[in-house]
């Protein structure tokens, strides 16, 4: 049975809002109601997965964190503030990842090697990020989305995992200094009608009904291919406040469509197929993962 990958990206509930001052003290601290539902859950399965861990968590929640760790899941990079790429610099970039690497030094003693950016943030303006993250000693990437969102997106990127060469500046890496061997796990998506229809994870897995996820996860997996699945802590946390009328009416609607339809998705999922961390997927090499 093919296996694919099961993620988290591991931020307060408020921060899916990218609402600013970044630390956003007038919100109520919830990522213990969703996350201990999440390791509950995952530990009764005895799934292993990769959890994309916002930096600027670490201070507050750090023994909850650790409890990731101790479980055996992988730790990744979420950035430190929950910031796109795309209104950063380069050297804001780098010093967010930096901080961010080193914040998650106090969760875990292993290297972290997996990054994903705030809102898939990695896009056709941003893909300079990508040498930045191999520089810093990211072996593994799961920024991109192969379909159009309004927040992010590249709709020509390719769908399933590859490798990555590119220089800083977003060329091709056939020129002196470039960057290799980053491997990209771009979110998951079916294409249908010649558009890439995003499945595995977040607002599209509440949207959509399980029969269509499921045939989705088996049609990807009879090409040879994983599916990259994702999901945040505070869709398991139905009773997280509703924030008023200062967000957009498209993001409160993304952000608390079906919330409760989340726990028996991934139930349902974790009973049916296999899944592990992403960097599992990453060490079987080549043959077994592209």
């Amino acid at each position: 049975m093919a296996r694919n990958a099961l993620t988290f990206d591991v931020e307060d509930w408020y921060h899916g809002f990218d609402l600013r001052p970044f630390g956003a003290p007038a919100f109520e601290p919830r990522l213990s109601v969703g996350l201990h539902r999440v390791l509950d859950i995952l530990d009764r399965r005895h799934v292993r997965a990769t959890f994309f861990i916002l930096g600027v968590l670490v201070e507050t929640w750090r023994p909850l964190l650790r409890l990731v760790a101790d479980a055996g899941h992988e730790i990744a990079s979420h950035g430190f503030q929950h910031t796109p790429i795309y209104r950063l610099t380069p050297d804001g970039f780098t010093r967010d990842l930096r901080q961010a690497l080193a914040a998650l030094r106090a969760v875990t003693s292993r290297p972290v090697t997996g990054y994903r950016a705030p809102f898939f943030s990695i896009t056709a303006e941003s893909l300079w990020a990508l040498p930045i993250l191999a520089e810093a000693g990211i072996a593994h990437d799961s920024s991109i989305v192969p379909a159009h969102n309004p927040r992010y997106g590249i709709p020509r990127a390719d769908r399933f995992p590859h490798r990555i060469s590119m220089t800083r500046d977003g060329k091709s890496a056939d020129v002196a200094g470039a960057t290799t061997g980053l491997v990209e796990y771009p979110i998951s998506t079916l294409s249908v009608g010649g558009a890439a229809l995003p499945f595995s994870g977040g607002f599209y897995a509440r949207l959509l009904p399980y029969h269509l996820i499921r045939r989705s996860v088996r049609r990807i997996n009879a090409l040879g291919q994983p599916v990259i699945f994702y999901f945040h802590p505070w869709e398991f946390d139905i009773d997280q406040p509703r924030i008023d009328h200062s967000v957009p009416w498209l993001y409160r609607f993304t952000h608390y469509y079906r919330l409760a339809s989340t726990q028996c998705k991934l139930e349902a999922l974790l009973k049916e197929f296999r899944f592990c961390p992403l960097s599992d997927l990453n060490n079987q090499g080549d043959s077994s993962c592209f």
